[in-house]
């Protein structure tokens, strides 16, 4: 994208068209397509915005980024934060979006070369909105209260002995109507 030579080439920065007519967005795809400023107009401030992203130095060929790194920006207070999650791993702590890619990755067996072309990561878009919704998402409550009743009842376990029991009955049955 040209006009920001302060700022690295990002392969999720995309510009998105808006109304018939209107300026086009320019949106991070890392937080799941936020537009962070206009194309032609008021461009926002774009510039602070990426200029202090990590997103492109960490998946940068050279560093050897694993596939499964999901990179996402998630908007706290004022600012996008950058984070990282592991497709992997996402649904263990979805609040912990670690700010560099080495605590996300730190030990982790299942390293993966990632394509050298953003776009050829399969289902990375999907992966990045999954990330925020389980970031945001409220944890469900584990202790749940004792004055409640449950919804429905477990039936108790049939013993094995009266399944086949059952069975045999059930095929006599059906031997004998014939």
């Amino acid at each position: 994208m040209e006009g920001f030579p302060s700022i690295p080439a990002c392969a999720y920065r995309r510009v998105m068209p808006s109304e018939p007519g209107g300026d086009p967005f320019i949106v991070c795809g890392c937080s799941g397509g936020l537009p962070i400023g206009l194309e032609n107009g008021n461009r926002g401030n774009v510039a602070g915005i990426c200029g202090s992203c990590t997103i492109p130095a960490a998946l940068d060929p050279s560093r050897r980024p694993c596939l499964f790194l999901v990179p996402v920006r998630i908007w706290e207070e004022d600012a996008l934060r950058t984070g990282f999650s592991c497709r992997w791993f996402a649904s263990l702590k979805p609040k912990f979006l670690p700010s560099e890619v080495w605590i996300a990755c730190f030990g982790c067996p299942h390293w993966f070369p990632r394509p050298p072309e953003e776009e050829s990561v399969p289902g990375i878009d999907r992966w990045i909105r999954k990330v925020i919704r389980m970031y945001w998402e409220p944890k469900p409550d584990l202790d749940p209260d004792p004055s409640e009743k449950p919804q429905c009842q477990v039936p108790e376990p049939v013993h094995f002995s009266n399944r086949i029991s059952a069975r045999i009955r059930r095929l006599r049955v059906a031997l004998a109507g014939r």
